[in-house]
């Protein structure tokens, strides 16, 4: 996969551009402040960098980049190159206005940003002055190592670790909330004992107030139930004895009238109801004995049912349902604590689990990092460091973290007699290039990225180094697409396009123009870059240079 096409509008000083890539090694020329870098950032931008408004030329127009990749795009997940029907071609439009509104396409598909920084994550690989600021900083020196793992063995590792990182957040938090939760598993627990020691019917102690105004009362009842049978009959003169007397009346004068008939039958339903009452009476009387004991027994369980119904404020019909809430939140606490101990028995299994690969990764590791330096040694002096030691130095510790417990650093010696250093302390600028160089060669086979593009890779270096580095450009160009802004003429001349940045003056306003040079405006250009000045000396080195 390659970037074949670029257009880009309305960008600084440029002002309309097009430009068609070859597959391999493309160069990129010009004068300080041409514009050089502005296609660099064309690209980030196409690829989803944000803007600054310092860029846009004419304000009330859009920035408008285009970029067309193609090739091989077998790295993209099949859902996105169905999405987005890719086959062997993808065609970005990013469209920016002064106010920040951005219209971005894929295939003809209106997108947000992110889904171009996802698609395109492995399209491009920018490498200027940033970049070796990483590479000179310790804490990116294991990304680079691991950029040549098996992605199975860091994704089984770092799957463990995320799934340590939850147990133990989950073991923290209950073990955080575990002394609230046993004083609260305590408190629950008495106040089940309480409740549960009423053993509750409900149905039978709503009655329990109507049992004891009545055993309260037993005496008044006695009293007047007895009055009751003595005047229904038991006194002297009686009810029941009244009744039957005027039953005896009304029975000599039935016959005369059927009036005085249905008076008798009726006195006589009388009379049985008075004989029930009485026999009834008699009945409850029996058996509505004092019973002091009952009485208290019954006004103490009355008082606890109503103690623990205001405490827990609660009604008598309420509190079974309260208490199968509390036996159930006893019951969660409960399986809380086996909760703990199972994620505690889950994390020894788990971390057994991870030391193991831990040390499959860490091995890996290991091995590529050996092989690594010693390929970079090798680079490094094709490129005229010739006493170039190049180490990573590596610190494994007991730590199960994203890293692994995995620590390393690049270390090297560029001069005989002296012990490798940090990187960061001992190379120069140059030094340095031809180090982020050196990685990306050894990287180049294994890396899906399918373009590289280097501004001022070549900064502070001449002569033979220079036609090193120009020679391992060539080299990665094989395998990628390599895209170079350079001032050296050796490496300019290994280009297969070369593509020159002139600044011109139009309507009072600066205007890069970007030329893609045919052999003999190439020779020129190179002959102006050896020294200023086109010579036929000058002229002659260029031709060399080009194999002319």
């Amino acid at each position: 996969m390659y970037l074949s096409y670029l257009s880009v509008q309305n960008f600084s000083v440029i002002d309309d551009v097009e430009m068609e890539f070859s597959k391999g090694l493309n160069i990129f020329t010009g004068e300080t402040g041409a514009g050089k870098t502005l296609i660099v950032n064309a690209i980030k931008l196409l690829l989803g960098d944000k803007l600054s408004k310092n860029y846009f030329r004419d304000e009330t127009k859009p920035i408008r980049v285009q970029g067309v990749f193609a090739g091989d795009f077998s790295m993209i997940p099949q859902e996105l190159k169905e999405d987005f029907e890719i086959d062997d071609e993808v065609i970005i439009k990013r469209e920016v206005d002064v106010n920040g509104k951005n219209r971005v396409t894929i295939n003809g598909q209106v997108v947000p940003i992110k889904i171009v920084q996802a698609l395109t994550e492995s399209f491009v690989d920018i490498h200027g002055q940033h970049e070796h600021q990483l590479l000179l900083n310790p804490k990116n020196h294991l990304g680079f190592i691991d950029a040549m793992v098996e992605e199975e063995l860091k994704s089984d590792y770092f799957k463990g670790y995320q799934k340590l990182v939850e147990l133990d957040r989950n073991i923290k938090k209950i073990e955080e909330n575990l002394e609230g939760l046993k004083r609260e598993r305590d408190y629950i627990e008495f106040q089940i004992a309480e409740i549960s020691s009423l053993n509750l019917d409900v149905e039978k102690d709503n009655g329990l107030e109507d049992r004891i105004e009545i055993l309260s009362n037993m005496d008044k009842i006695r009293q007047h139930l007895t009055n009751v049978i003595n005047m229904l009959s038991g006194d002297e003169i009686n009810v029941e004895l009244l009744l039957n007397n005027i039953a005896k009346e009304f029975s000599a004068i039935a016959r005369f009238g059927d009036e005085f008939k249905k008076l008798a039958e009726k006195l006589d339903s009388i009379i049985y109801e008075f004989e029930d009452v009485s026999r009834t009476s008699e009945s409850i009387l029996s058996k509505y004995d004092i019973d002091e004991d009952e009485l208290n027994r019954l006004i103490e369980r009355k008082e606890s049912i109503t103690r623990v119904c205001k405490k827990y404020g609660k009604k008598l019909a309420e509190l079974p349902e309260y208490l199968e809430e509390l036996n159930n939140r006893y019951n969660d606490i409960e399986c809380t604590d086996q909760k703990l101990d199972g994620l505690k028995r889950e994390k020894e299994t788990v971390l057994a689990e991870l030391f193991l690969k831990k040390n499959r990764l860490n091995l890996r590791r290991r091995e590529i990092a050996e092989v690594l330096a010693d390929k970079i040694t090798e680079i490094l002096k094709d490129l005229e460091l010739k006493n170039a030691k190049f180490i990573v130095k590596i610190d494994e510790t007991d730590n199960f973290d994203a890293k692994g417990g995995f620590l390393l650093e690049f270390y090297i010696s560029t001069n005989v007699g002296f012990e490798p250093g940090p990187l960061s302390k001992i190379a120069s600028g140059g030094e340095i290039s031809r180090v982020m160089l050196a990685l990306k060669e050894a990287f180049s086979q294994v890396d899906s990225v399918g373009t590289l593009i280097f501004d001022e890779i070549d900064t502070g270096i001449s002569g033979v180094t220079a036609k090193k580095v120009a020679e391992k450009l060539k080299l990665i160009s094989e395998n990628k697409q390599v895209i170079v802004i350079t001032h050296l003429p050796v490496v300019a001349s290994k280009g297969d396009k070369h593509f020159h940045l002139i600044k011109k003056e139009s309507d009072g306003k600066s205007k890069t123009v970007v030329q893609e040079l045919g052999t003999h405006d190439r020779i020129k250009v190179l002959a102006s870059m050896i020294s200023g000045e086109i010579t036929e000396l000058t002229l002659n080195q260029a031709k060399e240079l080009l194999g002319r």
